[in-house]
């Protein structure tokens, strides 16, 4: 019976090592958080953007190069505003800077989709 206890003793403080790095926002689990966000932001932006940056790029001269720098950038727009917003929205965090540069991160976005090839 004594086993049994040093046992769930071991589980439990395992677990609370756990919980403990994946609250920590520099840990390495937050990292791989934030890669996924940034992978599902742009596969999503790119995919759900496209057919409508198509309409408007592809019947101009320069149409399937404009296309497909528009879609890139729409998709790296996405992934950079799905990581920006995971950042802000969380509640522990009381960053003033992060928040400053929330409107810089969305600037640099609208300043990228203006460029022309």
């Amino acid at each position: 019976n004594n086993n049994n206890n040093n046992n769930n003793n071991n589980s439990d403080s395992n677990k609370n090592e756990i919980d403990k790095n994946n609250k920590d926002k520099f840990s390495f689990y937050q990292r791989i958080e934030s890669a996924k966000t940034a992978a599902l932001g742009a596969l999503s932006g790119g995919l759900l953007s496209a057919p409508f940056i198509g309409f408007h790029d592809l019947p101009s001269t320069n149409g399937l190069a404009q296309w497909e720098f528009d879609t890139d950038m729409g998709s790296l727009e996405s992934a950079l505003f799905a990581i920006v917003y995971r950042y802000c929205a969380r509640e522990d965090d009381d960053n003033d800077m992060l928040n400053m540069g929330v409107v810089g991160a969305f600037v640099l976005t609208r300043t990228l989709s203006r460029i022309r090839v």
